[in-house]
């Protein structure tokens, strides 16, 4: 039994055009203006424009760091790829996502795209998430019809940066444990046993070596210090 659906697209000058359409189901009308070269926004059935979400995503926590911009984009990515149209594609992030701060971006990032505007100028408004390059390359998916292609590939680069900052942590975290654990071990040689030397050196008389009178040195600037 077929259904009528109004809708609202995108054409690919970026012009909103807005009309109804007949089929089965929500997810068979996005794909016919898909295939007619449109960029579905909203399609609602016409009976009924409540969205209800039907998919759950993994949730998000955290603060908005490149890890949950990577997972937004691959989900993103499928959802459309589905055949879910934008506006509700965006309503399910919105809701599913445990990230508040993330949530609350992509809640008006969906009301700004409601009122006509594009996907990467929404996106655009939220710079602390989503950079220079990433509206980009969002836009380039718009106007060439591959968003959800772009958005995939936004998700496997993005994950190539995080596993590198973890790699150069990890690789950074040996140097410093070695180096405080020379401090822990430096530091009560000088604060307590050189000082004791210091004075037997004294009494002795006599010209110290030059690393014994570095060591000195040092032992005077920490216990100063």
């Amino acid at each position: 039994m077929t259904s009528t659906f109004t809708y609202r697209v995108r054409d690919s000058a970026g012009k909103v055009v807005e009309g109804k359409l007949e089929g089965a189901d929500e997810a068979l009308v996005v794909r016919k203006l898909r295939e007619m070269g449109y960029t579905p926004i909203t399609v609602t059935r016409r009976d009924s424009s409540r969205l209800q979400s039907d998919i759950k995503i993994p949730g998000l926590s955290g603060r908005v760091a490149l890890k949950d911009v990577a997972v937004l984009s691959r989900q993103f990515a499928t959802m459309i790829n589905s055949g879910l149209s934008l506006l509700r594609a965006l309503s399910i992030l919105s809701e599913q996502t445990e990230n508040a701060s993330l949530a609350r971006m992509i809640g008006e990032v969906r009301q700004d795209v409601e009122r006509g505007s594009s996907l990467s100028a929404s996106l655009a408004r939220h710079p602390k998430a989503f950079n220079r390059l990433y509206i980009s390359m969002v836009r380039s998916g718009e106007v060439g019809g591959s968003l959800d292609a772009v958005l995939m590939r936004l998700a496997d680069t993005i994950e190539s940066q995080v596993e590198l900052h973890r790699k150069v942590k990890s690789a950074m975290t040996y140097p410093v444990v070695v180096f405080s654990l020379v401090v822990f071990i430096a530091s009560p040689m000088l604060l307590f046993i050189v000082p004791q030397f210091k004075g037997i050196y004294v009494e002795l008389g006599g010209t110290l070596p030059l690393p014994t009178r570095i060591l000195i040195s040092i032992s005077d600037v920490v216990r100063k210090y």
